[in-house]
């Protein structure tokens, strides 16, 4: 079962509490496969009674009863009176002797699961509630209100339409938890489509399935099935074709509409944002009748801000699809003649015809400029592309020009798939050095982290034989040479080919704005391994990048990217976060992906430390699915993913994620994306409290640190992690050189929060080598130096220290004091795994962790208090978690007696939002 984890965990829930569940939605959501794994779930607790009746099935009587009594019948018959078992034989169709009446079949099936149930719970699955025949529905609705306690519980589907509401309910168990299976993601769509047709469809093709699909997974496999068929490239912006078997359910609907009426919503599918107005202008005499028409039949309808809303994206889908092509060149021309917008009129125009021509081609690359000023990158690379297709053939050279643009856009958009076949087929035309070189930067950035992989270096030789004696060209080469460098873990050859770069791009070039742009750009690399390589002169050289930055024309990684991660460094969250936001927003609005994505990374580092858990973990989740929706590396998005889950989410999920992160980094032959998950793999050993297994991998980052030369000992805050492993495993002079060494690095460039994590391990080890008393002291005061840095987890780490060391000393009030502290502080920042570790160490030394002088806060008593503090009133919440409104009231009484506060306010400055 793809995603639905919290449908899935919410039905866990009640059915472990007793009652029902009732998934409902319209077909194809995906309601027999969610009733399946869960009810795979609960078999380990309640024998599991199947019945899934079709339509056909409801005039059958007692179909439904005889699908749930058989598997039970012959173990029940002897503990039932003989009038009740003859009964069962009739129902069963094994005898024909005697009549029943309907009070003799209520009575006779409640006592056979009566008695089946005092063996096992029973759990009742029914699927497609409302195909159950009618006498199978009576004689549920008088069983499922006669049997008490958790003796049978029901688990069952009910097709509705897009809109309805289950009408079924009477057949379960109260109390019934009823669950609407919405839309699913883009990303768990993809999975479904990959799992199901064994297609290896580009992300471009992904997003489109969905959209068309509406999230529907049957539809969406039937749309891939479909596109791997017709057997041609998928290009963004290109219709789906929509299958025979989508096209007779969709026709259902469709074939109701009159003539005029559904010439009116062809008309409507191929428009971006069809109104009444345009419609009109189109020349649809008659649309607004049309249009009540088509609201009267739920095919289509006009929303509050004026625009026709079809009631599935699939209807639009297959109207547009199934007309001919010769309508649809009719219909463009047409709305191309009568649409204001220059970006739509633009693409009607090219999708009226498909004869070459400048005056069109001009048209479409024109738009496509506008579209990317917009931030619409993905449209820019569809009209590029189609300019490109327009493009005369004696204008060849023009034409490269035009696809390259639309490969650029495509690389924007995080359509990197498309990207590669363009860039592809300028190599195939273009003669002119300047395209050539482009298209092969462009193969070179879709690679992402993986640009250190040896199959890449033909690309840069033949870059290189292309870029000739242009300085700006060479230089354009020579940074990406850099950053192959840099991922490999060749810093002195990164930072050589990086100032080369820098130098080369200096010189300018005919085109002054690509020049400077270029230097920009190398100035940025050079920075980022400077950082990396921990030389102090990192922020000159990132400040000198900001200077050359050119607005909406960055092409690559922004110099701001740099700056913020050096104040993060820095111990300056806030300032690194605030920039970091900007960034991102503007990557928003231009449509950079690849932004967006870089940007994401980072932020969710800055949260971490920072103890915004919640909101790292948010950002984290969001990082790894844009990864897999572009076809980005999945080295770094793993990274971050393991390193917020560690702080704040599941330590057992770090691990699995950080393992993942180290296999994507190998295959890529990124060494330092290796690094980093080696360095939260051990982190989340650590936490989990085992730190014999962080010592492998946390070991093995040592010695990339150690070979690639690395001098920033502020990335990932590691070093610690490694010496509290090495002291744990009694490996003492190993960490003392491991504390000398780093402890140096981070004197010199004053990295006040790694320093106090050191002290904080060299307190340790003086505790594990007999002198408890004096480390504790020593661990006071590194808590007293992370009270004044914004490091809240390495915090309370050190308080829960401080608790572990005084727990030694048999100082327990000491310990209790310290852990109490601990405690709170993780609360505050979200730090789930932490919390946890604090609440073992505290029933170590006899504190009860539920009363309220305890200080901490249970799972449910954070979740309430986090939804309390984001603004939730008392019913909402209890909405949200299916609990009662007294239960929520009870929950936020003993936080605010824990936390020692009185009202919302104070909650919401002890848990800030995250």
């Amino acid at each position: 079962m793809v995603g639905r984890s919290d449908l899935r965990e919410s039905a866990r829930s009640r059915l472990a509490a007793g009652g029902s569940v009732l998934l409902s939605g319209p077909a194809g959501i995906g309601k027999t496969t969610a009733i399946a794994a869960i009810a795979a779930e609960a078999a380990a607790e309640a024998r599991v009674l199947r019945s899934a009746p079709t339509p056909a099935d409801a005039t059958v009587p007692f179909l439904t009863l005889i699908d749930l009594l058989a598997p039970i019948a012959d173990e029940t018959a002897a503990s039932l009176p003989a009038p009740q078992a003859r009964t069962i034989d009739v129902l069963l169709h094994r005898t024909s002797e005697g009549a029943v009446d309907r009070l003799a079949v209520r009575l006779s099936v409640l006592g056979a699961f009566s008695a089946a149930a005092r063996q096992a719970p029973l759990l009742l699955v029914l699927d497609d509630l409302q195909c159950v025949d009618p006498e199978s529905a009576d004689v549920l609705g008088f069983l499922v209100r006669r049997v008490e306690g958790r003796a049978l519980l029901v688990l069952a589907g009910e097709r509705v339409p897009e809109h309805g509401e289950p009408k079924h309910q009477a057949l379960c168990v109260p109390p019934v938890l009823e669950l609407r299976m919405g839309p699913m993601s883009a990303a768990d769509i993809a999975q479904v489509v990959k799992l199901r047709t064994a297609t290896d469809l580009p992300a471009a093709a992904h997003r489109a399935i969905h959209a068309v699909s509406g999230g529907n997974p049957l539809f969406a496999v039937e749309l891939a099935r479909a596109l791997a068929r017709r057997g041609k490239p998928f290009t963004a912006g290109r219709s789906i074709p929509v299958p025979r078997r989508l096209r007779t359910l969709m026709a259902q609907r469709l074939d109701r509409l009159g003539g005029t009426a559904r010439e009116t919503l062809l008309v409507a599918s191929a428009l971006a944002r069809p109104t009444p107005w345009l419609l009109t202008r189109a020349g649809r005499g008659e649309t607004e009748q049309d249009l009540d028409q088509a609201a009267l039949l739920q095919v289509a309808d006009t929303d509050e801000d004026g625009v026709v809303r079809f009631a599935h994206p699939l209807l639009a889908a297959t109207l547009y699809d199934s007309a001919s092509g010769v309508r649809r060149r009719a219909v463009h021309a047409q709305l191309a003649e009568v649409v204001p917008d220059p970006v739509e009129r633009a693409r009607h125009l090219a999708l009226a015809g498909s004869q070459a021509a400048e005056p069109v081609a001009r048209s479409l690359i024109d738009a496509a400029m506008v579209s990317r000023e917009r931030g619409a990158a993905a449209v820019a690379a569809q009209l590029a592309s189609l300019a490109a297709d327009r493009t005369p053939q004696e204008t060849a050279e023009l034409a490269a020009e035009r696809r390259l643009f639309a490969a650029e856009c495509a690389m924007m958009a995080g359509l990197y798939e498309d990207a590669r076949r363009t860039a592809e087929r300028v190599l195939e035309a273009a003669e002119l050095p300047a395209n050539r070189v482009g298209a092969r930067l462009l193969l070179i950035d879709s690679a992402g982290q993986a640009i250190a992989r040896g199959d890449s270096g033909r690309l840069f030789d033949d870059a290189l034989a292309d870029a000739g004696a242009d300085p700006v060209l060479q230089a354009s080469v020579r940074v990406r040479l850099a950053l192959r460098q840099l991922a490999g873990g060749s810093l002195v050859a990164a930072e050589s080919e990086a100032s080369c770069a820098a130098a080369l791009a200096a010189q300018g070039g005919p085109e002054p704005q690509v020049a400077v742009r270029t230097e920009r750009l190398a100035l940025e690399v050079l920075a980022a391994v400077q950082t990396w390589r921990g030389d102090p002169t990192a922020a000159d050289t990132a400040e000198r990048a900001v200077a050359l930055s050119l607005g909406s024309e960055d092409l690559g990684n922004s110099p701001h990217l740099v700056r913020a991660r050096l104040r993060f460094l820095a111990d300056r969250p806030a300032e690194a976060r605030a920039e970091l936001e900007q960034l991102m927003t503007d990557a928003e609005r231009q449509g950079r992906t690849d932004h967006v994505w870089s940007s994401l990374v980072s932020l969710v580092e800055v949260e971490a430390r920072a103890g915004n858990c919640g909101r790292a973990l948010r950002l984290a989740r969001r990082t790894l699915q844009l990864a897999g929706d572009a076809e980005l590396s999945r080295g770094p998005a793993l990274y971050v993913s393991a390193l917020a889950e560690a702080s704040g989410g599941s330590a057992v999920r770090a691990a699995e994620l950080a393992a993942e992160g180290v296999a994507a980094a190998e295959a890529d032959g990124d060494r330092l994306y290796l690094l980093r998950n080696l360095a939260v793999q051990g982190q989340a050993a650590l936490v989990l409290a085992t730190p014999g297994a962080a010592l492998g991998p946390l070991r093995r980052a040592a010695e990339l640190y150690r070979d690639l030369q690395l001098g920033e000992p502020g990335i990932s805050l590691w070093h610690a992690d490694l010496a509290e492993a090495l002291i744990t495993a009694g490996e003492y002079e190993e960490s003392v050189e491991l504390l000398d060494l780093v402890s140096a690095q981070a004197r010199r460039l004053r990295r006040y929060g790694v320093l106090a994590c050191l002290d904080r391990a060299a307190a340790l080890q003086t505790a594990a080598m007999g002198n408890p008393a004096k480390a504790a002291d020593s661990l006071r005061a590194v808590a007293e130096q992370l009270r004044a840095l914004p490091l809240p987890l390495e915090l309370g780490r050190t308080l829960l220290a401080i608790g572990q060391v005084e727990r030694r000393c048999r100082r327990r009030a000491r310990a209790r004091e310290a852990l109490v502290q601990a405690g709170q502080v993780f609360a505050a920042a979200g730090a789930a795994p932490w919390q946890a570790r604090t609440r073992a160490e505290l029933d170590r030394i006899g504190v009860r962790t539920g009363s309220p002088d305890a200080g901490l806060l249970t799972e449910d008593e954070t979740r309430v208090a986090r939804m309390a503090a984001s603004g939730a009133t008392n019913a909402e919440i209890a909405a949200a978690l299916f609990v009662s409104t007294k239960t929520v009231e009870a929950k936020l009484s003993r936080v605010y007696t824990k936390l020692g506060i009185r009202s919302r306010v104070a909650l919401t400055a002890n848990l800030p939002e995250n």
